[in-house]
């Protein structure tokens, strides 16, 4: 209970003994004070609402504000990354898709930033060029495979031709030459000096167009697959003892010696005996024939324990610097000089090269200009099982 009530039940008329207008009298003053009491409080909490009111429309303006600037963020947000990432993610991955010009233009522009886009787009450059260029080495080794194989169909069928033209051109050589033989011995009859000039000069002719029919054969067939060694068991040493008489006379005519550094024991090796005379052969002839006259050959055979090498060195004319490189191949020759070249064919190191090949052995030729040639051979001691078989 309140003190202005307190103050009227003290100031009942029937506890105080007084009149009605008395009592209104002395509760009149005490009301008064209770009213203004009350407009007081009522004022002050009008005032607090008013406040608290006007704070809660200032916090909604700016919470209004804030959500109205985080929505303007999330917008801006949403349109760089549309614009500075989707898009040119989108971009990139059509220009993957699709091997369009404009879509790499787009890219390569895009490369230029420097963000992880931009590096993005740099990588898909470089693989679309890495693309480009494998594509390109595709197209390339598919071109050379094919122009390779066109080659080798060709020179398969020249190869065949040959070996075929120069099997049937040996028929009548061998019969030119038995003929012209039978001439110079007279067996028909004596003939006259003149005629037998004729007679030897066909003879010679006929044998060097021989030895040059024999040569090409023997090299068409072993570009044509056709060659068959015969791999045996047989003296190498013994081989070139019996090489070098057969060059001897050639050598005589022009002064020159034939000296042959050989081993004392024999020196056994498994390859084609035949190739390797040939080899040996051809060797020898070229030495004599581009030896100056009263020069020196000189043979040597070594056992290097897996492998055999010889060499037949001379003391010509030489090899020049030019032309060593291209010494090798069919029809090359040493020397332009037409009383040396109009001898050979260009076919003798060539075939030696090939026949070397067959038995998995290597060719190197060292000369210097006007100090003489030495072609070295290097054979393995024994064949591949395979190579054996192939011949049986």
């Amino acid at each position: 209970m309140g003190w202005g009530m307190k103050v009227l039940v003290m100031l009942m008329p029937s506890r105080l003994n007084i009149s009605g207008p008395e009592w209104l009298t002395l509760s009149t003053p005490a009301l008064n004070s209770l009213m203004e009491v009350s407009r007081a409080g009522l004022a002050a909490a009008e005032a607090r609402s008013m406040e608290n009111l006007a704070q809660a429309r200032r916090d909604l303006k700016a919470a209004l504000a804030q959500m109205a600037i985080c929505v303007m963020l999330a917008l801006l947000t949403a349109f760089l990354v549309l614009w500075r990432v989707i898009r040119p993610l989108k971009q990139i991955t059509h220009a993957i898709t699709h091997n369009e010009d404009a879509d790499i233009e787009r890219v390569l522009a895009i490369s230029a930033r420097g963000d992880e886009i931009g590096r993005f787009a740099q990588a898909l450059k470089t693989f679309r060029k890495m693309s480009d260029d494998r594509q390109r080495l595709e197209r390339e080794l598919l071109q050379n495979r094919v122009a390779r194989e066109t080659a080798e169909v060709a020179s398969k069928v020249k190869s065949e031709f040959l070996a075929n033209m120069s099997h049937e051109l040996r028929t009548p050589l061998n019969a030119v030459i038995g003929f012209s033989e039978l001439m110079m011995h007279g067996t028909f009859g004596p003939l006259s000096e003149r005629y037998l000039e004729y007679a030897k000069l066909i003879n010679t002719s006929g044998g060097h167009l021989l030895s040059l029919v024999t040569d090409i054969l023997d090299l068409a067939k072993i570009e044509a697959g056709r060659f068959q060694a015969d791999f045996r068991d047989f003296d190498l040493r013994a081989c070139i003892e019996e090489c070098i008489p057969l060059i001897a006379s050639k050598a005589r005519e022009r002064e020159i010696v034939v000296e042959a550094d050989l081993p004392a024991a024999a020196i056994l090796v498994v390859a084609d005996a035949r190739a390797c005379k040939q080899i040996l052969i051809n060797l020898l002839s070229n030495a004599v024939k581009f030896s100056e006259e009263k020069g020196i050959i000189t043979v040597t055979l070594k056992d290097l324990g897996e492998t055999v090498q010889f060499s037949v060195k001379d003391e010509g004319t030489g090899i020049p610097a030019d032309v060593l490189e291209r010494i090798g191949q069919p029809f090359e020759q040493a020397t332009n000089n037409p009383h040396v070249a109009r001898e050979g064919t260009g076919l003798g190191l060539s075939l030696v090269k090939a026949l070397v090949g067959e038995h998995g052995g290597k060719m190197a030729v060292a000369s210097r200009e006007d100090e003489g040639t030495t072609v070295t051979i290097t054979l393995p001691r024994r064949q591949e099982r395979r190579k054996i078989q192939r011949a049986a």
